[in-house]
C-alpha cells in the first residue's frame, strides 16, 4: 500500500510539473531513477565507504518494502554505475566490469557467495593446471574491488581476486557474461548484417559516444532530454543494443541498422525523465515519414485515448510497434502502449529465462527476450550492465526488423503471430501472465517461413 502510494504520489507531482496529460509512469517503463543536483553534489562529498554503507542500507530498505515505486528500474544498473564510477580509480578501466574470479571454490565458500548475491556464471576444471576457475557475477553493480574484499573477509581461505584485462586486440566482443543475452536467444555473436530500418521513441541518444562509432543514427528533438549526457543514457543504452559497434566492445544485434530516433522525453531536477501524449505522437508521426521496419517504444504509462489512436494509426500503416512491458512488479496494472492489442508487448528474462523480478505481468505480453545483466554503454561510452524491459524490446525489434525486411508484406498482427509461434515452441509450458508465449528465438539471422497472408 505504501509503494502503491509513493507511485500515486510521484505520478502527480510529475503531472502538475508538465501541466498536461502526462505518462508519469512513463518513468517506470522507461527505467530513470530521479538524481537531484543536491544529491549528487552530497555524494561527491562522500568517501567510498560512506557511499557503499549507504547503497547496502537502501538495497536492504527496498528488499524489505517490496514496493516498486514510480521511478522504472530499466536504469537501476547504469545508476549504480555512475554512482561506482566515483568508487573507482582510472585503472578500473583495464578490469572486466560486474566479474570476479576464484580459484577452487568451496562449497562453504560458494554457500556464502550466493547468500551475499553473487552468481557462478561459469565454473571450468584446467586439468592442466590442477584447479577449479569460477566466474562470479557481482551483486548489483558492485565495483569488483570491492566484491573481492568482501569475498575473501567471508572466506580467508579462498583465493579471490578480479579479471583484469591484458590486451584485447581482435579479440571478439561478445563474449562471456557480455553475450549471455544473445546466447539465450541464439544471435550471432557479431549481429546480424542486414542493413534494416529501425524507428526508436527513447530519449536522446548520444550520437558521439565510442559505443555507436560508426552507427547510422537520423535523431530529432521533440524533448529536451538531450540537453545533458544523463538525459541521453537510457536512449544511448538502447541504441547501443541495436546498432553497437563491435570494435569499441558492444555487439550490437543489428550493426548497418539505420536508426531513426525520436527524442520525446524532457529531463529536469523538478521532473526527472518524462514524456506526455503530444510529444509521443509528434515522434511517431516522424517516425512514420522514415519508413522503418519496425519501430520500438521505451514508453509505458496509463491507458490515453490519445496514445491508443496514435499507436492504432502507426501499425494500420503497415508499421509494428514493439513495446516494453513495464517494470510495475508482478502487481502492477496494464501499461501502454504494450497493452495495446494493436502493439508487440515484451517482457524481460535473465540468462536463465527467468522473468526480471519488476517486470509486469499480465495477459497482454506477448513474448520474452533477454533484459536481466544486458552489456551495453549510456551516453559517456563506458560499458555497463543494464536490466529492465525497456533492453529487452531492442532483441524483439531487431527480429521484427529482419522478419519484414524478408518479407515487406507481413502485417504488423502477422508479426506477432510468427513471434509468438516461435516463441512457443521454443517455451510451450511457459507461464502466459509472466512471459507470454515464451521466450523469443531468432534462429540466427535466418527469418522463418511465412505465416499465412490475410
Amino acid at each position: 500500500m505504501a509503494g502503491t502510494k509513493r507511485r500515486i504520489a510521484c505520478a502527480a507531482l510529475v503531472a502538475a510539473a508538465l501541466g498536461g496529460v502526462v505518462l508519469s509512469t512513463a518513468l517506470s517503463a522507461v527505467g530513470m531513477i530521479l538524481l537531484l543536483p543536491s544529491a549528487v553534489a552530497a555524494d561527491s562529498e562522500d568517501t567510498p565507504q560512506e557511499l557503499e554503507r549507504e547503497r547496502d542500507r537502501e538495497m536492504q530498505q527496498e528488499r524489505e518494502s517490496g514496493a516498486d515505486g514510480d521511478f522504472d528500474r530499466d536504469h537501476e544498473a547504469s545508476d549504480q554505475g555512475r554512482e561506482d564510477d566515483r568508487n573507482r580509480g582510472e585503472t578500473d578501466r583495464d578490469i572486466e566490469p560486474d566479474e570476479v574470479l576464484a580459484i577452487d571454490l568451496s562449497a562453504e565458500g560458494l554457500t556464502g557467495a550466493r547468500a551475499m548475491g553473487f552468481r557462478v556464471v561459469e565454473e571450468e576444471s584446467l586439468s592442466g593446471l590442477g584447479f577449479r576457475l569460477a566466474q562470479l557475477a557481482t551483486p548489483g553493480g558492485v565495483p569488483p574491488q570491492i566484491a573481492v574484499r568482501r569475498l575473501r573477509e567471508a572466506d580467508p581461505k579462498g583465493t579471490y581476486d578480479v579479471n583484469p584485462r591484458y590486451g584485447a586486440a581482435g579479440a571478439p566482443a561478445c563474449e562471456g557474461i557480455r553475450c549471455e543475452g544473445q546466447k539465450l536467444i541464439e544471435w550471432p555473436p557479431a549481429g546480424c548484417l542486414e542493413e534494416v530500418r529501425v524507428g526508436m521513441v527513447d530519449t536522446a541518444v548520444a550520437t558521439s559516444s565510442p559505443a555507436l562509432a560508426g552507427s547510422q543514427i537520423v535523431q530529432r528533438h521533440f524533448g529536451a532530454s538531450g540537453a545533458t549526457a544523463q538525459g541521453a543514457d537510457h536512449g544511448t543504452q538502447v541504441a547501443t543494443i541495436l546498432s553497437g559497434n563491435l570494435d569499441a566492445g558492444f555487439a550490437g544485434l543489428v550493426p548497418r541498422a539505420r536508426l531513426f530516433a525520436a527524442d520525446v522525453f524532457n529531463f529536469g531536477p523538478k521532473t526527472g525523465h518524462s514524456t506526455n501524449a503530444v510529444l509521443i505522437a509528434q515522434g511517431l508521426d516522424w517516425l512514420l515519414a522514415q519508413q522503418p521496419a519496425v519501430i520500438n517504444v521505451s514508453v509505458a504509462g496509463p491507458d490515453n485515448a490519445v496514445l491508443h489512436e496514435t499507436v492504432r494509426r502507426v501499425t494500420s500503416r503497415g508499421v509494428p510497434v514493439v513495446a516494453a512491458a513495464g517494470n510495475l512488479g508482478p502487481d502492477g496494472p496494464p501499461q501502454y502502449p504494450a497493452a495495446y492489442r494493436e502493439a508487440i508487448a515484451v517482457t524481460a528474462v535473465d540468462h536463465l529465462g527467468k522473468v526480471y523480478a519488476h517486470a509486469n505481468r499480465g495477459d497482454y505480453i506477448d513474448v520474452a527476450a533477454p533484459g536481466v545483466h544486458i552489456w551495453s554503454a549510456g551516453a559517456d561510452g563506458r560499458g555497463k550492465f543494464v536490466d529492465g524491459t525497456s533492453f529487452a524490446a531492442p532483441f524483439v525489434s531487431a527480429q521484427v526488423a529482419l522478419l519484414r525486411v524478408a518479407e515487406p508484406q507481413r502485417t504488423p498482427s502477422d508479426v506477432k503471430t510468427e513471434l509468438r509461434r516461435r516463441a512457443s515452441a521454443s517455451s510451450p509450458s511457459s507461464p502466459q501472465r509472466e512471459i507470454g508465449a515464451g521466450l523469443l528465438k531468432s534462429g540466427g539471422c535466418a527469418t522463418a517461413s511465412p505465416v499465412p497472408m490475410r
